[in-house]
């Protein structure tokens, strides 16, 4: 909460300046359509120009380790001057639509662009609230032997409980219910949209083997069950860091091929329209 405090202020200024830059670029562009001059060169270069430093924005976070600034001031850069963007492709065109097959491809690819970046702004507020509910806390990259670790408890314990009873009743649990759900994260629709569904499925196979157990099973069952709880947990924090990465990955990809596209434009421009 007190980075949000410290980098508010800052982010106020931007959205001001952003503001009256974008008022005074729309006042000049309604001018020169009056003067009956065309407006659309120097408003294309400002909105290519906004749309290149967005796209430095990535480059940005692959130096994290150059001091270069604090990572939130620079997000704080990057969403206002993602706003001007927007207003700035309505500033150039016209209105939210262009007419003409390229440029419509291009509007599609930029408000695909915009609008992922707006999700993603959102989704990232989100976020650490959402981790923080889990009440457990694991590195990305460090969750394929968090699981690997479980699922060695989990068979051990399974050993355990079926050389403490002479009974098959437990390995029989694991080898057909709960080794699918220790092979890999599971549920991760449900952990992503906060369905429930996956602690829903955990509580109704161990609360069906509990009452096939008998006293000396019990034990190792508590161990496989818990094993399974710290699992749903791992689960959850892979499904929405990966889901974050997923969406990092679309919106890099959505901004490389509108710039490439935009510049394509520009080019064509200059070289026919004028």
């Amino acid at each position: 909460m007190r980075a949000a405090k410290s980098t508010a202020p800052f982010g106020y200024a931007l959205l001001a300046l952003g503001a009256l830059a974008l008022a005074a670029i729309g006042y000049y562009a309604q001018t020169e359509r009056l003067g009956l001059r065309d407006a659309t060169f120097v408003t294309g270069w400002i909105l290519l120009g906004a749309m290149v430093s967005l796209g430095l924005f990535n480059i940005r976070k692959r130096l994290s380790a150059l001091p270069l600034g604090r990572a939130a001031y620079w997000l704080a850069l990057h969403v206002v001057v993602g706003f001007f963007a927007v207003g700035m492709f309505v500033v150039h065109t016209g209105g939210v639509w262009p007419t003409g097959g390229y440029e419509q491809v291009l509007a599609g690819l930029f408000w695909a662009t915009a609008l992922s970046g707006v999700f993603g702004w959102l989704y990232q507020r989100t976020m650490p609230k959402r981790l923080s509910r889990v009440g457990y806390e694991v590195i990305y990259e460090r969750i394929p032997a968090e699981i690997a670790d479980l699922r060695e408890a989990a068979e051990n314990a399974t050993l355990d409980g079926v050389s403490a009873s002479g009974q098959p009743t437990l390995g029989r649990f694991y080898s057909e219910t709960a080794e699918w759900f220790f092979q890999q994260p599971r549920f991760g629709w449900s952990h992503i949209l906060g369905t429930g569904a996956a602690e829903q499925w955990v509580d109704q196979r161990f609360k069906t083997v509990r009452r096939l157990v008998g006293s000396q099973e019990a034990p190792a069952l508590d161990a496989i069950e818990a094993a399974a709880r710290q699992k749903l947990c791992v689960d959850a924090h892979y499904a929405l860091q990966r889901s974050l990465k997923l969406w990092v990955a679309v919106h890099v990809v959505l901004t490389a091929a509108t710039l490439s596209l935009a510049v394509w434009h520009l080019i064509l421009v200059h070289v026919y329209a004028r």
